[in-house]
């Protein structure tokens, strides 16, 4: 796009972090092309205050904004119809932010959420969120799609009325699936921000040893949404986890529990055959019989079916047939799962190395949850109150304590070892990226 009106293409790209920032920011990047055809060198992109055009300036409360400040992924466009191109730009959270132009390659500094015509953040089901704003429907006004982590492409219609759609921002619906995820499709059932967040909280209690409680909670997740097959094979890896604690009958009947929620999970849907190979959790399950016909009950494809995480989206008539295809990006890896060769002996010490793994981050997160209540509770008792720079130093001294700091050095070399032990065990793992194209079946309403 020409960013800075002078007639010549230019480059805009956003980033995951740059470094040389008192805190991670994913700022934004120009290369001015040239009448040769050359790019310049890259420079940050500055809001007309002069400072780094960012989401947040500022940290007021880090843990909320951090992953809306890093890995931007901005789209230049008229967003507002003024004839100067604005930024909309997703993020690692998966959420969007609005800069306003000012023409000739200006924009104020103060981000605005993008939001539904509801009033609703408008947010993907998945993380790093990829915009891309063009009339979709072909109605005459601006629409926004969006790739994610998950694979999924979305689509927020613009709903405003058609007289002021081409000289207003869009007011958008909430976001609606065009293209499901990889080995879904849009009558599978899904759970939601907040039912995710649910499983978070979950394992949060159950790694803290509140182990009724987190059975509890992981029940509450199944019962809010019944169809949704995560939530199952959560409740697996919390049967299977808490078996290894005990003996006897009561080990049976706990691993007899997580093979009923896991075969659930599958029956529902719940297709991560990779995963369920090299999850600590479901290291206990995998020593028996069962579980192998558990996975074979899973139709893996020898061949990928769509899309994997961190994807890019481009829209345009690849096919010059008059109708809007998607080209879309990806990032695979492979391999990480246990070799298919192993002794008997080699697969026995994988087992329990990766028993011990879990048992280690089991408790690291029961010593760290510890260490963060302290430091909370001094914070709650300082007075006066500290400054978000005395809070950091708080615990950064804290963390600097001998018993404290033995403890994280202790965790770091014995994960570090455990690793390395179970490395050589493992497929070797292979990066790489595929190109997806998705022909358009009819000009309009994203057939």
């Amino acid at each position: 796009m020409d960013i800075d009106a002078d007639g010549i293409n230019d480059i805009l790209s956003g980033c995951y972090s740059q470094r040389g920032h008192d805190d991670m920011v994913g700022s934004f990047w120009v290369l001015k092309g040239q009448k040769d055809g050359t790019f310049a060198k890259p420079f940050e992109l500055k809001g007309t205050d002069g400072k780094l055009l960012s989401v947040h300036a500022k940290f007021e409360d880090r843990g909320a904004q951090l992953t809306e400040n890093i890995c931007t992924r901005p789209f230049a466009v008229d967003w507002n119809g003024d004839g100067k191109l604005d930024i909309i730009s997703g993020n690692f959270k998966g959420t969007f932010f609005l800069f306003t132009g000012e023409g000739e390659g200006k924009f104020k500094p103060e981000p605005v959420a993008v939001e539904t015509a509801d009033g609703e953040a408008l947010k993907t089901s998945g993380v790093h969120s990829d915009p891309f704003v063009i009339d979709w429907d072909s109605d005459g006004d601006l629409d926004l799609l969006a790739a994610s982590s998950t694979g999924e492409i979305v689509w927020a219609e613009n709903v405003n009325d058609a007289k002021t759609a081409t000289s207003t921002a869009p007011k958008l619906s909430a976001f609606r699936t065009l293209i499901s995820p990889p080995g879904s499709n849009s009558k599978t059932p899904k759970g939601d921000t907040a039912y995710h967040k649910a499983i978070g909280e979950a394992y949060a209690i159950l790694d803290a040893g509140e182990i009724q409680k987190a059975e509890t909670a992981f029940g509450k997740i199944i019962a809010s949404a019944p169809d949704v097959a995560d939530g199952y094979y959560h409740l697996a890896c919390f049967f299977s986890r808490t078996a290894s604690e005990l003996e006897g009958d009561a080990r049976k009947a706990q691993i007899d529990k997580a093979f009923e929620m896991l075969g659930t999970a599958i029956d529902k849907g719940w297709t991560g055959t990779d995963h369920m190979k090299n999850d600590p959790d479901m290291v206990l399950l995998r020593k028996q019989d069962a579980f192998a016909a558990l996975v074979k009950k899973i139709a893996a494809p020898k061949q990928p079916v769509g899309p994997a995480g961190s994807t890019r989206m481009w829209i345009t008539d690849v096919n010059g047939d008059g109708k809007l295809d998607i080209l879309v990006g990806d990032r695979f890896s492979s391999g990480g799962q246990m070799r298919t060769d192993l002794t008997e002996e080699e697969q026995t010490d994988y087992e329990a190395a990766s028993q011990e793994q879990a048992e280690l981050r089991t408790e690291f997160s029961k010593t760290y949850a510890k260490y963060r209540e302290e430091y909370d509770a001094a914070v709650q008792a300082a007075d006066p109150a500290l400054s978000k720079e005395e809070q950091a130093q708080l615990w950064k001294d804290m963390m600097a304590e001998p018993e404290r700091k033995a403890f994280m050095d202790n965790y770091s070399k014995q994960s570090r070892e455990l690793s390395e032990k179970l490395n050589k065990y493992l497929e070797p793992r292979v990066s790489g990226g595929h190109v997806w194209l998705y022909k358009a079946r009819s000009a309009k309403t994203g057939n």
